[in-house]
């Protein structure tokens, strides 16, 4: 028995609550002097890099800092990075760096120094690619969700009522409430985890991607995994996109697995 390795992403949600929190009163970094309205975010990009494995049991800790705060005009791109380190050695565990858009949030540049609209240092999003552009495919892995997976998934304590509530999805442009970024990031890993690592989840040691399209609850991905072209620190590097069955668009770009 094991704790899967993506859990850590959603630890801050609910800290030591066991009930229902109020989305957006904790696992939040927000910057001093922003008024900032949590509904409005959309998870944009995630990734974590895990320096070993993460125990069943055991107490620990999470230490944030913002990367990056960018006006983009018709909102805001927030990067923070994660440490989950263990209480008394405080011993890392693995760092989660995640870029969230706050939709409607902007006309502070004058306010808030604006960093160079790049990568933050360390990230890997967009740097592993396929050794070859026509090169097919190592795996592809068709990968089902349920149609009440959003359901499931937000009593991981993150309650964002955009994945439950359809008045709350078609205000801001969807048909209806749409999956967890999150949720489709643990779907894409399980796929890795399959496909590359044997079902043995200790020799994944970095994942990352950005969500480009959301995926509805009961829709099917098809998760591609290709060869990268580049070797890091003794792991092997994989490309990896997810694409919608149903109309072939990808919702999962610029992913990148490392794996030892």
């Amino acid at each position: 028995f094991c704790s899967f390795p993506t859990m850590p992403l959603v630890m801050s949600f609910k800290g030591t609550n066991d009930d229902v929190v109020p989305f957006g009163t904790s696992g939040a970094t927000i910057p001093p002097g922003l008024n900032i309205d949590p509904t409005r975010l959309v998870h944009g990009e995630q990734e974590i890099m895990w320096h070993g494995p993460v125990p069943t049991e055991g107490n620990g800790y999470l230490s944030a800092k913002v990367l990056s705060l960018l006006d983009k005009g018709k909102g805001a791109l927030m990067q923070v990075r994660t440490t989950l380190s263990l209480e008394g050695s405080g011993t890392p565990l693995c760092t989660m760096t995640s870029g969230v858009f706050f939709r409607g949030l902007s006309g502070f540049a004058d306010r808030v120094e604006q960093l160079k609209q790049k990568q933050v240092g360390g990230s890997l999003l967009g740097t592993i690619m396929p050794k070859a552009s026509n090169e097919p495919a190592l795996h592809e892995v068709l990968m089902h969700t349920l149609e009440d997976q959003a359901m499931l998934y937000r009593l991981s304590g993150d309650y964002n009522p955009l994945h439950i509530d359809e008045s709350m999805a078609t205000m801001v442009g969807f048909k209806r409430p749409i999956l967890h970024g999150l949720c489709t990031f643990a779907i894409v890993a399980r796929a890795i985890v399959a496909k590359l690592c044997k079902g043995n989840d200790s020799c994944l040691k970095a994942m990352g991607g950005r969500f480009a399209q959301p995926v509805l609850p009961g829709q099917s991905i098809t998760v591609k995994i290709w060869k990268g072209n580049q070797e890091m620190n003794g792991s092997d590097s994989f490309a990896v996109q997810a694409f919608r069955v149903d109309d072939g668009k990808c919702v999962f770009s610029m992913g990148y697995a490392l794996v030892e």
